[in-house]
């Protein structure tokens, strides 16, 4: 399936390699830092329960309002295309999930390399509303058997961690500062905590010395991923170096 929200450093040029990584043994499959749902939204998981996660309370009210269901109609909404008021519009705080949803793609997509965050620099569309209110649609039965959360990543491995557990976890980036609303990790303390989990893990994140040394205790995977341009080699660029890390 395709995601509704975009996210910068998004899974969806390797999500074919990072699904077939994935073993499919496990009762629980988590994912503490969703963004955009791409590798979640092509796994096959069939009678299996989940828990997404992510620090972006607007995002996870934005799942949430799929999960529920939304009641826009994708063969007559309209919206202004105007980037203010797109901009003023996500910025609102809002009761409904119809208005919740509505918010999030524009805040998502609409933002500068979809940070999720300032200004609205290239509005949405009549046609790409229409698209994104389609699929949420077609999405609301895989939701069915989602928890979905808005906590710090460590509290879930810890409050869902079993050997019946796998978790997908694509953290931000080093060198990712500013570029995303959430984005203070501590690679150590996250690969201390992994080094102690029940479950599997398959972690991506980007290639550096650091990262190699941080992670040399588990089985390490490199690979070439496609970048949407813009941004700098390391995080948005033409191409970036990427790590798959597992324990399994």
């Amino acid at each position: 399936m395709i995601p509704v929200f975009c996210r910068m450093g998004s899974k969806t040029a390797i999500k074919k390699i990072v699904t077939e990584k994935i073993p499919d043994d496990f009762d629980l499959y988590v994912e503490p830092f969703v963004g955009s749902g791409v590798i979640y939204l092509n796994m096959n998981l069939q009678n299996k329960k989940s828990i997404l996660n992510d620090l972006d309370k607007d995002l996870m009210e934005g799942y949430k309002a799929i999960k529920t269901g939304i009641t826009l109609d994708e063969k007559t909404f309209t919206f202004s295309n105007n980037a203010k008021v797109q901009e003023d519009f996500y910025k609102k705080t809002h009761s409904n999930h119809n208005d919740k949803f509505i918010a999030q793609v524009i805040k998502t997509c609409g933002t500068f390399s979809t940070t999720g965050f300032g200004k609205v620099y290239n509005s949405i569309t009549k046609s790409s509303f229409r698209k994104k209110i389609k699929n949420a649609k077609k999405q609301k039965d895989f939701f069915k058997n989602t928890r979905l959360f808005n906590t710090d990543y460590k509290n879930i491995i810890k409050k869902f961690d079993s050997n019946k557990t796998f978790f997908y976890l694509d953290p931000p980036y080093e060198k990712s500062d500013q570029l995303y609303k959430n984005d203070s990790i501590d690679l150590n303390e996250m690969s201390n905590l992994l080094k102690n989990i029940k479950g599997r893990f398959l972690l991506s994140i980007n290639d550096s010395p650091n990262t190699r040394n941080i992670f040399k205790d588990f089985k390490i995977t490199s690979l070439q991923v496609r970048g949407r341009g813009g941004i700098g080699k390391d995080i948005g660029g033409k191409a970036r170096k990427e790590l798959l890390i597992k324990n399994y």
